[in-house]
């Protein structure tokens, strides 16, 4: 299988509180024999006793179009290293997880790394579309010290998901984050790491094309004749590819049917097609009814992604033609439909006075092509004779035929043994494939779904009837009517790639108007959704409109004799809490609890949730009901993401209306989590844990569930924005007035003050920290609102604390400084002054590091400005023209030269910052030494301010630095 290994282009890592930084981060980009290494790592006691944590991305992937990723191994190489000999720190194993992967749950692509040894190791972390994962199919009981519970029953099964896409893993965005965790042992020591890079492995999307003529018969000019065109997904990939299919000129499109998808003209005699994707389907089949003019013809079909072409030749002959005509007796010509080897009748109208006075005894039918006429075979330009006794008072007679071949067949109808000039019929004769089946599609809901158990076998029972007013049916067509499940594909509206997707069947029916019982079999995959098929006749059947089918509620069980339902304790009527109709009532023994009641499609308007016009301020359950003694209520609140909040209330017996969360509780989650309400459910349980009483049963009897949003709606007054860990101030009705953060650097040593002084004094200073000061109103309906929201606004900037109590940074930043974030800690209370019904505030947030970040890297060609307080040494990459190059900063006149004879056209990275030159072949290529070849007295650039690089000899590409102001 093909994959690609990649570096990361851009690393960085967290700093501040526990947190023991690397130096020389950029030493990870390549396996080269040079390392990045923490600075001392505390013991378990001390302040500096964590790794950082790195994040890697900018990998610069690059894979073929249409290629999808099969596994993603993250591979590192890291060690420990001792501060006093053989005393080495403890430092378990990393969490590891892909960034910006759109997998979701990110729980999916998070796993652990290995643990660190004194030994440098390489080590992996591989992500394949699986995980292992424990879940629940059902409950059981165990006693503990005589008190019996009702606990989940888990399974371990397999999850799959869909990997990173291609756009995903090229993206910039998308990389690595290694999180260790901090020292357990006494001992002090170091981390070092050695590499970390990207192996991607994937497979390519391959098509197969073919073009085949669907009769061995001969083709003839103004005569339909069917062609397919086959499209075999040979690796299943999900990218969609184009058909592009050359006609001859002068080619009339009688249908086009199969899986059609999209169908459009291109050019004159060129048309695409774009068919229904997905990955899960192996072939798709384009049916295309066609007429020519004589001649030699050829058709041409490319598919555009591999660009392999097939093509299928034949010969057009002349148009066959009759001898005589009778249309006044047979009337004009009619075509029929029908499908190969499948007996169909040829309607006959003779003219009434015609029967009355004619001495002829029969009528003769002429066939063009080999077929079966009235139970006899006849050969091409054949003839049979119909008895006018076979006519009924009215002129009438069906005479029964069939067709071995598909295509157009031509019936003429003459009173005389002389074929007729023109046809009374035209046949269309489809192959048995080009059926278009009539399905109806009923999908299980998830409270269904959840209630099977994975791998285990359902069998899926109900009861048809397919009604018909007919005395007799000729065709076989009722036996497609039956049932179909289908559990291997994703969520799909597509009627068409269900039922090619269904390879289980029930029997079909047997007769008509009577009912039949059928039943089918599956395998359950929670991975998939289950769709049950109640499947009709065919669409373009001639006798589609004289059958209807009815079918009873289909039922579902497992196929073991030996199954027994397990016993649920849950209100009944259930719906009856989710409508104004009556009481839920249930009864839960004691120690015991009632099954989870499960609330779905809550009745907020898609999309309502913190967006730009509404932030959502807390969520409310309201639960009428009564009881005869104390219950637990238990609620959990879940989003479509996997997040959870939970609570619980006490059921008493004195009150009706119990209220659980409400105004300003948000469940634990953030307001930026509460988006698209629509999607999110409720789960509610009851738990009799208060009675002391062996056989007290508690009763309770429930009206109504409802949920009630609490939201602002934003007015989007504030000209400027401020976040707080990505939490907008705005939605807590706050209001900005101002935002001070002093620009450039506080410094410990002030030069003018040393006596003394010489040109070491200032080399020496420190960058000490700084202060942001914000003001901003907090205005509520009253002031009872606003002190609520001065609270939470409090408790949203008061910094979390570790578990030794020291202060863990925040991250704060703005639209004032829209590119850049500051790391705080609160050392002081709000400067909150009260008003008519709200307060104007002041808060300081102090800024440990003294600066802020860029949160993006600067990129730039070969001229540009550096907007830091500091000096920076960029990383240079540039083309050799060249055997020597040479680059000149024309402003600072700092040069650098190198010289090597194997490097014109390729990639040569200058990393000022580490004083090492890399060569690479290509931009996927592992990278290089060659630090050698640049001269003894070269200048590793020092940025400051606007700089121009004049190249001599190459081409530059890039110039690469991290702003810090």
């Amino acid at each position: 299988m093909p994959s690609v290994t990649a570096y990361p282009s851009t690393i960085t890592q967290t700093s501040g509180g526990n947190f023991q930084t690397f130096s020389n981060l950029n030493n990870l980009k390549n396996a080269s024999n040079t390392y990045a290494k923490t600075g001392k790592i505390a013991g378990k006691t001390g302040t500096k006793k964590r790794p950082s944590t790195i994040t890697c991305t900018n990998f610069q992937i690059s894979l073929p179009v249409g290629a999808e990723p099969t596994s993603i191994t993250i591979e590192y190489a890291h060690q420990k290293l001792d501060d006093t000999k053989d005393k080495y720190p403890s430092i378990a194993a990393p969490t590891i997880h892909l960034k910006n992967s759109g997998v979701s749950p990110v729980t999916y692509v998070t796993k652990q790394g290995s643990t660190p040894t004194k030994d440098l190791l390489a080590k992996t972390a591989t992500f394949n579309g699986k995980v292992q994962a424990e879940t629940v199919v059902g409950t059981t009981t165990q006693t503990v010290n005589g008190i019996t519970t009702t606990v989940p029953k888990f399974k371990t099964t397999t999850v799959y998901y869909d990997m990173p896409s291609r756009n995903a893993v090229q993206s910039s965005n998308f990389g690595v984050v290694i999180d260790y965790p901090a020292n357990t042992s006494a001992n002090t020591g170091y981390l070092q790491l050695k590499y970390i890079r990207i192996k991607v492995n994937y497979k390519l999307t391959t098509y197969g094309i073919s073009v085949s003529k669907m009769s061995s018969d001969d083709v003839y000019a103004d005569t339909t004749m069917g062609f397919q065109v086959e499209l075999t997904n040979i690796n299943q990939t999900a990218y969609a590819t184009n058909v592009l299919i050359t006609l001859p000129p002068g080619t009339v499109i009688d249908s086009v049917t199969g899986n059609v998808g999209d169908f459009i003209q291109w050019d004159q005699n060129q048309y695409v097609w774009k068919p229904p994707q997905s990955k899960d389907f192996t072939t798709r089949q384009l049916l295309l009814f066609l007429k020519f003019t004589e001649g030699n013809k050829t058709i041409t079909v490319l598919e555009k992604l591999n660009n392999t072409t097939s093509h299928v030749d034949f010969t057009v002959y002349p148009q066959r033609i009759y001898s005589s005509s009778n249309d006044n007796l047979f009337g004009a010509e009619s075509i029929l439909y029908s499908f190969v080897n499948t007996e169909f009748t040829l309607p006959i109208k003779l003219a009434k006075d015609f029967i009355e006075s004619t001495d002829l005894t029969a009528i003769y039918i002429f066939n063009d092509r080999q077929m079966t006429v009235n139970g006899f075979a006849r050969p091409d330009n054949g003839s049979t004779a119909i008895s006018l006794q076979d006519f009924d008072e009215d002129g009438y007679c069906e005479v029964p035929c069939s067709c071995p071949n598909e295509g157009e067949y031509l019936i003429g109808l003459n009173t005389s043994s002389e074929s007729p000039e023109a046809p009374t019929f035209l046949l269309r004769i489809a192959p048995t494939m080009g059926r278009q089946l009539e399905v109806a599609i009923l999908e299980l809901s998830e409270e269904e779904t959840d209630r099977l158990g994975d791998g285990e076998v359902y069998t899926v029972n109900t009861d048809l009837i397919l009604y018909s007013d007919e005395t007799y049916y000729y065709h076989d067509y009722y036996r497609n009517d039956r049932i179909g499940v289908v559990n291997t594909i994703a969520e799909t509206d597509d009627k068409t790639a269900i039922l090619n997707a269904c390879n289980h069947f029930s029997d079909g029916m047997t007769t008509i108007n009577h009912w039949e019982e059928k039943n089918v079999e599956f395998t359950y995959d929670k991975t998939y959704p289950v769709y049950i098929l109640f499947v009709g006749n065919a669409i373009n059947d001639p006798d589609y409109e004289k059958t209807s089918i009815n079918f009873t509620h289909p039922n579902l069980f497992l196929s073991e004799d030996e199954y027994t339902p397990e016993v649920c304790i849950l209100p009944t009527p259930l719906e009856n809490l989710i409508n104004d109709n009556g009481i839920a009532s249930v009864d839960v023994p004691i120690r015991q609890s009632t099954n989870q009641i499960i609330f779905k499609e809550l009745g907020f308007d898609q999309d309502f949730g913190t967006n730009e016009n509404y932030a959502i301020r807390g969520l409310g359950l309201i639960l009428e009901c009564e009881s005869n003694g104390q219950i637990v209520a238990n609620a959990k609140i879940k989003s479509p993401s996997g997040l959870v909040g939970q609570q619980s209330t006490i059921i008493t017996p004195n009150k009706n209306i119990f209220y659980i969360g409400g105004e300003y509780d948000l469940w634990g989650f953030n307001i930026s989590n509460m988006e698209d309400l629509s999607d999110w459910t409720v789960e509610l349980n009851f738990g009799n844990v208060y009675s002391n009483n062996e056989s007290k049963t508690i009763h309770i009897e429930m009206t109504s569930l409802k949920i009630v949003a609490y939201y602002l709606e934003m007015d989007n007054s504030n000209v400027h924005q401020i976040y707080v860990e990505d939490e907008n101030l705005e939605w807590y009705n706050v209001f900005i007035k101002d935002w001070k953060s002093p620009s450039g650097i506080k410094t410990n040593v002030k030069y003018l003050n040393v006596d003394g002084t010489d040109i070491n004094d200032a080399t020496n200073q420190t960058i000490k920290e700084k202060e942001i000061e914000i003001e901003f109103d907090i205005d509520g309906c009253d002031l009872t609102e606003s002190t609520s929201m001065l609270q939470q606004v409090t408790r949203l900037l008061t910094n979390k604390r570790n578990e030794l109590n020291k202060p863990i940074p925040k991250i704060v930043r703005s639209s004032f400084e829209p590119n850049v974030f500051y790391e705080y800690i609160l050392e002081e209370g709000i400067d909150a002054q009260i008003k008519i019904s709200g307060y104007e505030c002041k808060v300081k947030l102090t800024v440990p590091a003294g600066t802020n970040y860029a949160i993006d890297d600067t990129v730039t060609n070969a001229s540009g400005v550096v907007n830091s307080i500091a000096r920076v040494n960029p990383t240079i990459i540039v083309v050799p023209q060249a055997d020597t190059i040479e680059l000149l900063e024309e402003h600072s006149e700092q040069k650098f030269q190198a010289g090597r004879s194997d490097w014109i056209g390729k990639y040569v990275e200058i990393d000022c910052e580490n004083r090492i030159v890399w060569l690479r072949e290509n931009e996927e290529d592992e990278p290089v030494n060659i630090s050698s070849s640049a001269d003894f007295n070269v200048d590793w650039f020092n940025l400051d301010g606007a700089y121009n690089f004049l190249p001599s000899n190459c081409i530059i590409q890039t110039v690469t630095f991290t702003e810090r102001g």
